[in-house]
């Protein structure tokens, strides 16, 4: 299921990253110039139509030789074989042009990992709503139980506004009352383990 939600999310950002390119490309060119050096790299063929002006070194040949143009990669990143896709990782987002926007906070990738045993405090707690029971069996220190428990009650309450919203509303219908209940449920749950009024 976290697979299948990381390549939804991956198809919709290399969607963003792909058309913003295109919209810098057209309205402030190719990317080719160098951010530090101030170099300029271009194609091969318009390279080759250069070479009688202009006084290179053997290693921009190469480089120049070997340079496509990108949309979404930078230029720089591109002399590295970077290509337009795969631009929407924590590790590869610093290969993005610079006008592009590219906080890597805002692509809510699940990062996966076998070696992690992701920890399973917010379906205990909706199972039991003992908080002592969360601490010891989750090894959650104290206050740190309250604090992710709180984050998870606001997040089942945004996804709850967030479906109310979508039209029509009739086909996420049995989705928002599944959610509804869930998190009436759980903020039921947590206010009273944590003896709390807080706002339904």
């Amino acid at each position: 299921l976290l697979q299948e939600y990381n390549e939804q999310v991956r198809y919709i950002f290399q969607n963003y990253f792909r058309s913003v390119g295109v919209h810098c490309k057209n309205s402030m060119g190719d990317d080719k110039t160098l951010p530090l050096s101030k170099i300029k790299f271009v194609p091969k063929k318009t390279y080759n139509l250069q070479l009688a002006d202009c006084d290179t070194s053997f290693l921009e040949t190469n480089i120049s030789n070997n340079c496509e143009p990108r949309t979404v990669c930078s230029s720089f990143a591109a002399l590295s074989g970077h290509t337009d896709e795969q631009q929407y990782s924590h590790q590869s987002s610093s290969n993005i042009r610079h006008d592009i926007f590219t906080d890597v906070k805002i692509v809510p990738l699940v990062e996966l990992d076998d070696k992690i045993q992701y920890n399973g405090y917010a379906w205990d707690f909706y199972n039991h709503g003992i908080s002592t029971a969360i601490q010891k069996d989750n090894c959650l220190s104290n206050g740190d139980d309250f604090n992710k428990l709180l984050d998870f009650t606001n997040v089942l309450k945004c996804i709850q506004t967030s479906l109310s919203k979508l039209k029509p509303l009739h086909v996420y219908g049995d989705i928002l009352k599944t959610f509804d209940v869930v998190t009436k449920e759980f903020t039921s749950k947590f206010n009273k383990a944590y003896n709390m009024r807080m706002h339904e």
